[in-house]
């Protein structure tokens, strides 16, 4: 049996159909919620209790195009739409079709009658890519956040070398020290003397006189005199 903490919200009407799929997939171990309506599901969604949406067909306040569209419109999470096999194609758009199932972005269309083995797989699987992608994601983010560390640190190196004419290994190890008299990271030292120098070169170039204004009180002392 594959255990899960994920837990999917299952959209639709109160119908004998879902009551089943919603029963085999809380024996399959997942945490299941059910939402009547598109708009109750997305506010669960943006609560952050959602790792999946499976949503069927028969809605009563959108038809299939609308669901997709308003359900697609928030790609934070993977959509499983369940519907008849003649309107596969307008759930999956320019996606083709095979075996009555059609996967595109993250996200899936599957034909009914649900075939349970298939609608288990695909949630696994749609599960695992999604996590997968928000572990690139943060990777991603972590990364980002460390070069830009990095980048100011070596800014910070550059203008220690100038302004004292010292070594860059010099420069770093007054960094460091100064870093560690005040119990900061190097990168958060680095970042404030980067910030600071920014502002004293806004303020010399926002409260330096332009050469128009120049030029204009030079007529002026030439017509005095």
């Amino acid at each position: 049996m594959f255990k899960t903490e994920h837990s999917i919200i299952l959209v639709g009407a109160n119908s004998p159909e879902l009551d089943v799929i919603a029963s085999e997939l809380g024996d399959a171990g997942y945490n299941l919620s059910k939402a009547t309506t598109v708009d109750d599901a997305l506010a669960s969604v943006a609560d952050g209790h959602v790792a999946l949406v499976l949503a069927d067909q028969r809605l009563s306040e959108v038809d299939l195009s609308q669901a997709v569209e308003k359900l697609l419109g928030n790609n934070s999470i993977p959509v499983v739409f369940l519907v008849e096999q003649h309107d596969i194609d307008t759930c999956g758009r320019a996606c083709n079709p095979v075996n009555g199932m059609c996967q595109f972005k993250g996200h899936a269309c599957l034909s009914k009658p649900v075939d349970m083995i298939t609608l288990r797989s695909l949630i696994k699987s749609m599960l695992l890519q999604a996590a997968t992608l928000i572990a690139l994601e943060n990777k991603v983010h972590h990364l980002s956040r460390a070069l830009d560390a990095d980048r100011k640190t070596s800014m910070t190196v550059g203008v220690l070398m100038e302004r004292l004419k010292i070594s860059s290994e010099d420069a770093f190890e007054t960094l460091r020290s100064h870093a560690r008299s005040n119990r900061s990271k190097i990168s958060s030292i680095a970042a404030e003397i980067i910030e600071s120098l920014d502002s004293i070169n806004k303020l010399n170039v926002e409260g330096r006189p332009s050469e128009k204004s120049s030029s204009s009180d030079n007529g002026k002392d030439s017509t005095k005199n």
